[in-house]
């Protein structure tokens, strides 16, 4: 584009004296003139025409760039602008969402999401498939409506407890709960430990459990040393104590002696009864039991095995009972004894001891079942 530049300055020769050369307008000057003119109407832009502009830079300060979705888009060789209110596909475009906003319906998302749909905050959705990897907090709420066939509703209620409502209506916790808890449906099985100790009323014994604690055993003692041997902690439930001999013998003649205590300790008086031993099945020597349910192996170089069972009679007095039969592995005798005992307070302890107190063990095994 070339810009016209005047050639002649015709306002000055106004100026000029008359008969000056110089005040002659020349025909060559005003040819010269027009053909600047006529070169410069040529090669510049003109509001009204079809020309295409060259290097050149628009000011969008100062100007207006006007013209259609479509003119842009002829302009623009290589591809198509977005507007505002048109239908464009936008491709490998990103979008800086803490300066810009995305905004429309559900629908609107979940058509734009090609694959599967969103999960709105209010909205009823199913969700398949996921692992949440912390934990979910549940707003208490009331029982809620009856969910639809083949549905089960999980929600918290006031109580801090977890609940399940079928398609039935029917409401049961979902929670452990303690068994002090009053909760229709829900127990606390107890543990084989609770069941030997047996001193809930709330707990509720499995199967297993109950046939592990019905017999509970003692630790077994080497009866090979020492006077007495002492087995204690007995529950207040037990009913039944049964003292078990594999192999004893003892460095005397004194016999054996089973007594019976309480939290005040070993009673050794006010027993009941007698001990004997039988040669042949004839009896050979009777002792009566006043100090303990008394074993008659008073000779020498005995050694017997067997049981005595001790059986609560009456709990309000602490009354027991107590009958053993044992046998000589040494000397073709038996041994027998029975008798009863009552106690100032609840059995809690036993002794195995000698017959004076004097004589030590020195073989044999000894153990306990109570139940």
């Amino acid at each position: 584009m070339t810009s016209y530049v005047k050639t002649t300055d015709f306002l000055v020769k106004d100026s000029l004296l008359s008969g000056d050369p110089a005040k002659i307008v020349k025909g060559s000057e005003i040819d010269a003139e027009f053909n600047a003119l006529q070169t410069a109407d040529t090669t510049n832009v003109k509001v009204d025409d079809v020309q295409t502009i060259t290097n050149k830079t628009f000011n969008l300060t100062s100007n207006t760039l006007t013209g259609t979705t479509a003119q842009f888009n002829t302009a623009l060789s290589d591809g198509d602008f977005a507007t505002q209110a048109g239908t464009e596909t936008l491709t490998n475009k990103t979008f800086n969402l803490t300066s810009n906003t995305l905004s429309g319906t559900v629908a609107q998302f979940n058509t734009a999401l090609s694959d599967d749909n969103f999960v709105t905050l209010t909205g009823t959705e199913t969700l398949s498939n996921k692992t949440f990897s912390n934990a979910v907090k549940l707003a208490e709420i009331a029982t809620p409506a009856t969910p639809a066939t083949g549905f089960v509703s999980v929600y918290a209620k006031a109580d801090g407890l977890l609940y399940a409502l079928d398609d039935a209506g029917v409401e049961r916790v979902a929670t452990p709960v303690a068994a002090s808890t009053t909760v229709s449906g829900i127990v606390e099985l107890a543990t084989e430990a609770e069941v030997v100790t047996g001193t809930s009323t709330t707990l509720v014994p499995s199967v297993d459990s109950f046939r592990k604690a019905n017999l509970v055993s003692g630790t077994a003692v080497a009866s090979t040393s020492g006077t007495a041997i002492d087995y204690t902690g007995f529950p207040s439930w037990v009913k039944r104590i049964t003292v078990m001999f594999s192999a004893l013998s003892t460095s005397g003649t004194s016999g054996t002696r089973i007594q019976l205590g309480d939290s005040g300790g070993i009673e050794t008086t006010g027993y009941s009864g007698s001990g004997g031993v039988f040669v042949n099945l004839a009896n050979s020597a009777v002792s009566i039991n006043s100090t303990g349910f008394f074993i008659n192996n008073n000779v020498a170089n005995s050694v017997i095995s067997g049981s005595i069972e001790i059986n609560l009679v009456d709990a309000a007095t602490n009354t027991w009972v107590g009958a053993g039969r044992f046998g000589d592995n040494v000397n073709v005798y038996a041994y027998v004894t029975g008798g009863s005992k009552s106690l100032s307070a609840t059995l809690d302890r036993i002794r195995i001891t000698t017959g004076n107190g004097v004589d030590t063990f020195d073989a044999g095994l000894v153990n306990v079942i109570y139940e």
